[in-house]
């Protein structure tokens, strides 16, 4: 579409606010001015050059050549075209124009509806659900069998798909593995929700990687996003920070040896499109995730977006998702914001990851948990303290024993640095326990009016 196409297409358009009228009319100034920079640059994208080509190709110039030689587009015989579902206008105008100076080739053609995703670079179903309006007296052949994944995880996908077409079939004969685990049923060690500081997604992914690895398997952790939100809550505590995908994995991964880290990958969905691993964890089937809409999407229905079109889609990258795995799927999700995309999968039985039944990984003692709370009967002894704590380092954690936490290093933990912190000359009717990484219990003090006393452990 060239400017003057877009300049029309806007003025015919009745925009339903006057953001959305503004924001076209931008939208128009940006985009001309994008395309002369260039041409003044003698620049192209690959929109570009995918109009050139077909306007070469429709004018005549059929010869191309390549690293093992010259071709001409007017002879070839046969044309395979992988990837159908992405199919676009520039592809289709490409395609007529070698269609119109060689009326003998075959076209053979391989797409799968459900996999249509990129609908954001320009992508159109309308090519393959049209097919034989644009390829005339066309033999089309369905295969619904799927030659990668075991059959619960065929079956995970015919149900999020159901009504949507012909239901595949493995052809394996081995069931598999796909499991859901709830976060809101995650219940991190002490030392974990020291280390993590409140964030239940890192620990609970490692403790299911120290599962997979043993096995020997390989294993890819899946996002809708290039980035992780880290919640300590998705529906009660909104504090979170964002971190790339790549920082996300080095922090699961950080102690793991280094012939196990190299098992385990971490990608967008979209970028792990028609790749496969034994084990795959969908990290945020949340309804944040799946669907994704953007607030923004109003500033596009000029150009075609609807809700309708845009969760169509977001059920199909799931979908993609769900059937990158093998051997065995982990989704993860947190039952009070699941994806509305879980509850269309009703009719299929997800197994349950017991959480008690995924270990952490073991490590080095490299550290140790300082624990402060409450002695038994005397309640609100730490809230006099909070403000004391967190601003040397704790955390609170609800786990076994509630309680403030804090990690410190192995080496540099003293009972001096801890009786010298701010806090704990004003304690009274607290206890502190000091733990290994491993959450036992090394030594136990009660607190007093500021004075400490060793307690005996059973």
């Amino acid at each position: 579409m060239g400017p003057r196409e877009l300049e029309r297409l806007i003025a015919s358009y009745d925009p339903l606010s006057q953001a959305e009228g503004a924001f076209l009319k931008i939208v128009l100034i940006i985009y001309t001015a994008y395309l002369d920079r260039m041409h003044t640059t003698d620049q192209d994208d690959f929109d570009g050059l995918m109009q050139q080509a077909a306007l070469l190709v429709q004018g005549g110039q059929n010869v191309f050549e390549r690293k093992s030689g010259r071709g001409d587009l007017s002879v070839l015989k046969h044309i395979a075209i992988d990837e159908f579902q992405d199919f676009s206008e520039l592809f289709h105008q490409l395609i007529s124009s070698i269609r119109k100076h060689n009326t003998n080739a075959h076209f053979f053609c391989v797409g799968d509806d459900w996999q249509a995703i990129n609908g954001f670079a320009g992508s159109n179903l309308k090519f393959f659900q049209q097919f034989e309006d644009y390829f005339e007296s066309a033999i089309k052949l369905q295969i619904s069998t799927n030659y990668r994944s075991k059959k619960r995880i065929v079956e995970a996908g015919n149900a999020l798909m159901y009504d949507k077409g012909k239901p595949a079939r493995s052809s394996k004969s081995d069931s598999g593995n796909v499991l859901l685990g709830d976060l809101g049923k995650f219940q991190p060690k002490s030392f974990e929700d020291a280390r993590f500081s409140g964030d239940a997604i890192s620990p609970s992914v490692r403790r299911i990687i120290n599962s997979v690895l043993k096995n020997g398997c390989n294993v890819v952790l899946l996002s809708r996003r290039n980035t992780i939100p880290w919640y300590v809550s998705f529906q009660n505590d909104r504090k979170r920070t964002d971190k790339g995908l790549d920082q996300f994995k080095e922090s699961i991964c950080v102690d793991l040896p280094e012939e196990m880290a190299k098992k385990v990958s971490i990608s967008t969905v979209h970028k792990y499109k028609g790749l496969e691993k034994d084990v795959v964890i969908i990290l945020d089937a949340i309804q944040r995730s799946y669907p994704l809409i953007h607030p923004d999407w109003v500033f596009t229905r000029a150009l075609g977006d609807h809700p309708e079109t845009i969760v169509a889609e977001e059920r199909r990258l799931f979908y993609v998702a769900l059937t990158r795995a093998v051997d065995t799927l982990f989704v993860i999700t947190e039952k009070q914001s699941e994806s509305s995309f879980l509850n269309d999968m009703q009719g299929f039985k997800f197994q349950s990851v017991q959480w008690v039944n995924y270990s952490p990984p073991a490590t080095v003692e490299s550290h140790k948990v300082v624990k402060v709370g409450n002695q038994e009967h005397k309640k609100p002894a730490t809230v006099h303290i909070k403000d004391q704590l967190k601003g040397t380092g704790y955390r609170w954690s609800a786990t076994d024993w509630p309680s403030w936490n804090k990690v410190v290093s192995w080496d540099s933990l003293s009972l001096e640095k801890i009786m010298g912190e701010s806090w704990a000359n004003t304690a009274d009717g607290v206890e502190v326990r000091i733990c290994s990484s491993n959450d036992n219990e090394i030594t136990r003090y009660h607190i007093n009016s500021g004075n400490w006393t060793e307690i005996k452990l059973a």
